[in-house]
């Protein structure tokens, strides 16, 4: 007996998988002075506990969807972990909205213009990938 492949799982994997590599890719740009600094190094530069703790969240978050859609892959995905997957979908894009503006408003007085970075564009693309993934099988699971 042949297995059905599950296109869904395929593709929330790969959007899960996006958002962990998009942790360690430059979040915040200034062409100015020319550099850049990704989700990863912002976590790792500051000392104490504050908004900047946020990219952690986001890895956390990309990992746990990678669990969850492995399982959808496995055929023992249910509503609960597509409901889970669609809630670490949603994480990953606030808290990485909120990191990259918090950043860039706690540095707004050096009159440095800072861009969003190559990395919080993939953050994004991943948390809408991981959030019409299972919405998508949700509703087609309903139908049935």
């Amino acid at each position: 007996m042949k297995k059905k492949v599950s296109y869904i799982g395929i593709i929330a994997l790969i959007g899960a998988m996006l958002s962990v590599m998009a942790v360690f890719l430059n979040w915040i740009t200034a062409e100015v002075v020319d550099i850049g600094m990704s989700g990863w190094e912002l976590y790792m530069g500051i000392e104490e506990f504050s908004q900047y703790f946020f990219p952690l969240i986001v890895l956390v978050s990309g990992v746990i969807a990678v669990v969850l859609a492995a399982l959808e892959i496995l055929d023992m995905g249910n509503e609960i972990t597509r409901i889970a997957m669609l809630i670490t979908g949603v994480l990953i894009i606030a808290f990485s909205f909120y990191t990259y503006y918090a950043f860039t408003d706690d540095v707004g007085e050096l009159a440095v213009a800072f861009d969003m970075g190559i990395g919080v564009f993939l953050e994004i693309i991943a948390g809408v990938i991981l959030m019409i993934t299972p919405a998508y099988a949700i509703v087609n699971t309903k139908k049935k």
